[in-house]
């Protein structure tokens, strides 16, 4: 069973979220639906939408089914579609890191309005990263192919809050986020390699894409490919890290995300689209030459 939350609209911000759509927010490896509490949730909920988010199977609230160390990305590809079918219809997607990867496989079949990635995995995998771990810290990935076991990576508070954080971020915060940190399922780390890619061509769904200048994961030139492979710019937020919704300056990611999602955002964007016709040109007149 897939726990998820609703958090509606405030009752004071209700007046003005005519024409908002439902979120449903989508965590990302490691975390859980508490990521989104702190900060986008109450944010949002003021701003009039209704809010939705869930625990993968397996993280938080929401129990494995079977070795969690086989959970595959498509097991988590399931448990966002069982909550989406009980939302309406104009709900949108906000996928965070792996949540990202996940919001690209559902967007292959399933017509979504809109959708945002937010320091997602890339389209082509997490190569780049595995080898970077690999390489800088050998013991703790070793310990991973040992064990089966992405915890190791992120046992410790100190090199989470290197990987996630700016260092904006007070050491307090970044401290107690990266303890809520917990272990990922090795078979769904498989499939951020290789096994569960996104058919970029199957998506539709119009996106946004945004990264932190100093995400340690997916740096700005991975982000930006990522936006290039789905036909639209990027939008990198400076000095922050991967944790967008929990670094600072999160504010400003969520305002963008807000007016992006807004009905204003699509009125005007129908506007723009409407092509203008151009002026019937003139035909010169030629005057008679005097003899």
């Amino acid at each position: 069973m897939v726990h998820y939350e609703h958090k509606p609209a405030l009752k004071s911000a209700k007046s003005s979220s005519s024409g908002k759509p439902p979120i449903l927010f989508v965590h990302g490896a490691w975390h859980g639906g508490w990521c989104w509490n702190e900060n986008f949730v109450p944010y949002f909920q003021k701003a009039g939408y209704e809010v939705y988010t869930l625990d993968l199977r397996g993280h938080g609230k929401s129990l494995s089914i079977g070795s969690f160390r086989w959970t595959s990305i498509g097991n988590y590809v399931q448990d966002v579609r069982k909550v989406l079918a009980q939302l309406p219809e104009s709900t949108v997607l906000v996928g965070h890191s792996m949540g990202g990867l996940v919001v690209q496989k559902i967007l292959e079949t399933a017509h979504i309005p809109k959708a945002v990635l937010l320091a997602s995995v890339p389209p082509y995998g997490v190569f780049r990263i595995t080898l970077e771990l690999l390489l800088k810290h050998p013991i703790r990935f070793l310990r991973v192919l040992g064990t089966l076991s992405l915890f190791p990576l992120v046992e410790d508070p100190k090199l989470s809050q290197e990987l996630f954080f700016s260092k904006l971020l007070s050491d307090t915060k970044a401290f107690h986020y990266a303890s809520r940190l917990q272990d990922e399922s090795f078979f769904a780390f498989l499939g951020m390699l290789v096994l569960s890619l996104p058919k970029t061509k199957k998506i539709k769904t119009p996106l946004l894409v945004i990264g932190g200048e100093k995400d340690r994961f997916f740096p700005p030139w991975e982000v930006t490919l990522t936006a290039k492979t789905y036909g639209v710019e990027p939008e990198i937020f400076p000095n922050m890290g991967h944790n967008l919704m929990l670094d600072e300056g999160w504010e400003n990611v969520a305002k963008r995300i807000d007016s992006y999602l807004s009905p204003e955002a699509v009125s005007k964007t129908k506007i723009s689209s409407k092509k203008t016709k151009p002026a019937p040109k003139k035909k010169a007149k030629h005057q008679k030459k005097k003899k």
